[in-house]
């Protein structure tokens, strides 16, 4: 078994992630199967419609998928940048449409090498247009069709943060007609299963959290899991981090016990929920993510 699966699946066995288990599950059988067969042609994975609430994870989810995908050697990756986000933003009045000029620069020019177009795993964020009733808009059509020239260097992942039901299928019912399409659904991550992780990163550094701290970090994260910028996992190491610096910067630390006073940044009204909504990644409108 390798060690980015494992890391995978574990990051996958947070509650509500079952689809993604599913995922991972049919690219090892995919991977062993076509290994065992002989064969001459590639095989060409469908693209995936992610349905997530804020604070699922994605980025740190997706890039370690890209990951596997390397490893099992489903996907030609054409640059050490296996893996990238993007946002595509919706304006009413955009003619232009901007947004599909800067994602075609970035993908044939500015992460191509030697004229060679992007090849790898995309995240796109098409939230906006879905949450818009826009996915019929010839805007959005055009830029399905170009996806679908790319259709066999890329595994496109739209992701989807709209709730509701109706609009999701309609934006589904769109890509399909251009895309071969599967399914998956993210549940936000419960903040006791973030709390456990958190726990774990801070005992891996000898330190404890008081029931009083602890009680404090839950009213933090479940305001936390609702802002966008609030990335699952990702956001709780960092969280950790923090906090274990919050505690060892002090001139001299007397015990291991992560008191009140200790996370007063991390509170509520503290200075840690302020820098996550002040997050300026949605704005750039796209994320590169490079192992």
């Amino acid at each position: 078994m390798s060690k980015i699966y494992d890391e995978v699946m574990k990051l996958s066995a947070l509650e509500g992630m079952e689809d993604i288990r599913v995922v991972l599950d049919e690219w090892k059988f995919i991977a062993n199967n076509f290994k065992n067969n002989p064969h001459e042609g590639n095989m060409f994975l469908p693209d995936y419609l992610m349905v997530a609430s804020p604070g699922s994870g994605v980025s740190t989810l997706l890039n370690m998928m890209s990951e596997y995908l390397y490893e099992l050697g489903l996907v030609q990756f054409s640059l050490p940048t296996k893996f990238f986000e993007f946002l595509l933003e919706y304006e009413p009045q955009d003619r232009n449409f901007n947004a599909f000029k800067r994602y075609y620069n970035l993908v044939e020019y500015q992460i191509s090498q030697f004229g060679r177009a992007f090849e790898g795993v995309i995240c796109i964020d098409i939230t906006e247009w879905v949450e818009a009733k826009a996915c019929l808009d010839k805007r959005f059509i055009r830029f399905m069709e170009y996806l679908t020239q790319k259709d066999d260097k890329q595994v496109v992942i739209f992701l989807c943060n709209c709730c509701d039901e109706l609009l999701v299928k309609e934006a589904e019912s769109v890509i399909i007609s251009f895309m071969r399409l599967r399914r998956i659904n993210l549940k936000t991550n419960k903040v006791t299963d973030l709390m456990m992780r958190l726990n774990e990163y801070l005992e891996k550094m000898g330190l404890v959290l008081s029931d009083e701290a602890y009680q404090d970090l839950v009213k933090t994260l479940n305001i936390a899991i609702n802002e966008k910028a609030f990335d699952g996992l990702k956001s709780i190491q960092q969280l950790a981090k923090d906090i274990i610096y919050e505690k060892y910067r002090l001139s001299q630390v007397n015990d291991n016990i992560i008191n009140s006073k200790d996370i007063i940044r991390f509170q509520t009204d503290g200075e840690w929920l302020k820098q996550l909504r002040r997050n300026v990644k949605r704005s750039i409108g796209y994320e590169l993510y490079t192992k």
